[in-house]
């Protein structure tokens, strides 16, 4: 087997296969042991190191969906009473993105988590809370 690289991704290649039929994979080599890992693997499957500690997964944390998730949505809770459904959506999204972060700190998104917990409680909960005091002060 022979080893090329992408020239779009720079995503290491490794060619095989015979001539009548070719065979391309692409891997992505643990940069501490070698080892051969698929790209979207967090950890090397061989010495179980991180494989893609870039920057930008600390400031969106693409690996922690559930935490990006209730970020935007309790973003969005400030609209009036279609905040409730957003807002607490994005409470409980921001737990479980939490709970990611503390079962895999690789993932990050503590901050998106946080937001999504604070600001989706306060609004999803505020603006059910004035509904509901909408509602019983005009039965009256």
């Amino acid at each position: 087997m022979a080893w090329g690289t992408c020239p779009r991704c720079q995503v290491a290649l490794r060619l095989g296969g015979t001539a009548e039929a070719p065979e391309v994979r692409a891997v992505i080599l643990c940069p501490a042991c070698r080892a051969e890992n698929d790209p979207n693997a967090y950890q090397c499957s061989g010495c179980g190191g991180l494989l893609h500690d870039d920057a930008l997964s600390g400031l969106i944390p693409y690996k922690n969906v559930p935490a990006l998730v209730g970020y935007y949505l309790a973003v969005f809770s400030i609209i009036p009473f279609i905040g409730i459904v957003l807002g607490i959506a994005g409470f409980i999204c921001g737990l479980v993105g939490l709970r990611q972060v503390h079962l895999r700190p690789e993932v990050k998104g503590t901050a998106h988590a946080l937001v999504g917990i604070i600001a989706g409680g306060v609004f999803g909960f505020g603006w059910l809370i004035l509904l509901i005091v909408l509602i019983a002060s005009s039965s009256r």
